[in-house]
């Protein structure tokens, strides 16, 4: 494996220890978010995240995404 680059290898694929997906709890902590108002955005519709059984899972790239949503919407 390449040299890593921000939790990249040079071939811009993620390193192993890099979650895919991410509890509720780990969403809240990246977003710095409450537990409520998370779950109120994703039934809005407004942060993907998906069901596996009991749990529901985000993606750290769409969490990332909605956050840079709001820095554009701020600075317009």
């Amino acid at each position: 494996m390449g040299r890593r680059i921000s939790g990249r290898d040079y071939e811009g694929r993620k390193a192993m220890n890099e979650k895919i997906l991410v509890t509720v709890d780990q969403a809240t902590r990246m977003l710095s978010i409450g537990r409520s108002k998370l779950l109120e955005l994703t039934y809005a519709g407004e942060i993907p995240s998906v069901k596996l059984g009991n749990r529901r899972l985000y993606s750290p790239s769409d969490l990332e995404a909605w956050a840079a949503s709001l820095m554009q919407w701020k600075n317009k």
